[in-house]
């Protein structure tokens, strides 16, 4: 453990990234703790109003706080990332223990799969399958 800590301590840019990590976490988990505003209220009196005291980043063009937009989304967020890191993971882990074990042509088909999947950009591909599949968070 004492190993661990002292190179992410010498690492500047792992060091950043887990306390940039860890702070929109924190946010995540006490977020309807530092918002005011429901992020699905409609206040229509007060449309693209720009940063002030009492909407610290606007208003949206339907008069939503967009801090607390911003705030509640990263539970969303997360919990999207957790979800699919899991999903892929277990898949990854079932296809590889198979094209392992079974070895042949199963493996050859499995590993020529995973090389297409791999040629393509993941951007692009992702935005094949919500475009094929429509908007969503499930999607």
């Amino acid at each position: 453990m004492q190993s661990w800590w002292r190179r992410l301590r010498h690492n500047l840019g792992a060091f950043l990234g887990v306390l940039i990590l860890t702070a929109v976490l924190l946010v995540a988990i006490v977020g309807p703790l530092l918002t005011r505003y429901n992020p699905l209220e409609n206040d229509l009196l007060n449309t693209m109003k720009p940063p002030s005291a009492a909407h610290w980043l606007g208003t949206d063009d339907l008069g939503r706080d967009v801090l607390s937009r911003v705030v509640y989304g990263t539970r969303i967020s997360f919990q999207a990332a957790f979800f699919v890191v899991v999903l892929a993971g277990l898949i990854g882990l079932a296809l590889g223990a198979v094209a392992a074990y079974v070895g042949g042509w199963l493996d050859e088909v499995i590993m020529r799969s995973a090389d297409v999947f791999l040629a393509f950009p993941s951007f692009l591909l992702a935005m094949a399958i919500a475009a094929a599949l429509g908007p969503g968070i499930t999607n």
